[in-house]
């Protein structure tokens, strides 16, 4: 819009009504951005994919709701011991246990 004022195609009364019909639209959409962004960080400290993860983690610990794919994105592996000892190593071990805090601290 402004080369075409620049160029003189284009009034300055139709060039202001134009850039303010644009500025408003453009403070719509950043007050939606804010307000989605707000009330995604009102529900979690934890953003999207990693609230997710952090979620099932958190039911792979509690052996609740297990599935393959939970097993093979957790464990890195599984030790049997004499004795029927089993020691399960995780793969994200600490970064799970702060995430579920995290969660909980809510």
């Amino acid at each position: 819009m402004y080369e075409e004022y620049a160029a003189g195609t284009l009034p300055l009364d139709t060039y202001k009504q134009k850039k303010q019909e644009c500025d408003r639209r453009i403070s719509e959409v950043q007050e939606q951005i804010e307000q989605s962004q707000a009330e995604e960080s009102a529900e979690s400290v934890v953003p999207g994919t990693v609230r997710a993860a952090a979620e099932q983690a958190e039911n792979f610990l509690h052996g609740t709701r297990l599935t393959a794919g939970m097993v093979s994105a957790f464990i890195e592996n599984v030790f049997v011991h004499d004795g029927g000892r089993i020691v399960v190593r995780f793969k994200y071990e600490r970064s799970i246990q702060d995430t579920v805090k995290a969660l909980h601290t809510n």
